[in-house]
């Protein structure tokens, strides 16, 4: 089993068709890290994905945003309402 480990993004794969990403916060830098991730295992996309957030304590959401949007494209994956109802 490969494993590689970005501090804060583990990935590895577990079999033929699946690969795994563990994320174990959002820092400042992990949304690179997990994209990173992500473009190494999307190369041969007929593979399974498993992302695994279980633990995350959470953390800078401009680093989810950026995982969501390597995932998900071009939309609007990611929006924030404060206390006012004001949406950023």
């Amino acid at each position: 089993m490969d494993e590689t480990a970005l501090e804060d993004v583990i990935y590895k794969q577990l079999d033929d068709k699946t690969e795994y990403i563990q994320i174990n916060s959002f820092l400042p830098n992990t949304g690179n890290k997990a994209v990173e991730a992500i473009r190494n295992i999307v190369s041969s996309y007929d593979k399974d994905l498993i992302l695994d957030l279980r633990g995350n304590g959470g953390g800078a959401i401009q680093a989810a945003a950026t995982i969501l949007d390597a995932l998900l494209g071009e939309c609007t994956s990611v929006y924030l309402i404060d206390r006012d109802g004001e949406i950023f």
